[in-house]
């Protein structure tokens, strides 16, 4: 599971240089970490459906992008109609790669 580091944005600034670079270099280090962490649960998770006797469909990127289509026209738009500031928040996860 993703474990995000967060901090008080006034005690980071009140750090030194050297300390807030300690601080950034740690971060990227445990997302490495559970990067990897997380792709070895999603296997594990996949075999054990496998050997339950699920079988496992994966998305083709033509399929993810008309699954995505669909999601934008239906869902994305109610989140965006019905949730305050729902677009500008799509718009920043959609932003992530």
């Amino acid at each position: 599971m993703y474990q995000p580091l967060l901090m008080n944005k006034s005690k980071f600034e009140s750090l030194t240089p050297e300390q807030q670079q300690a601080l950034r270099d740690g971060a990227a280090k445990a997302e490495a970490f559970y990067l990897e962490e997380a792709k070895k649960e999603d296997a594990d998770s996949v075999q054990t459906f496998r050997d339950a006797g699920v079988e496992i469909a994966t998305m083709t990127q033509e399929d993810f992008d008309a699954w995505r289509e669909i999601a934008m026209q239906t869902s994305y738009k109610n989140f965006a109609d019905n949730v305050e500031g729902g677009q500008e928040l799509l718009d920043m996860a959609l932003s992530v790669e």
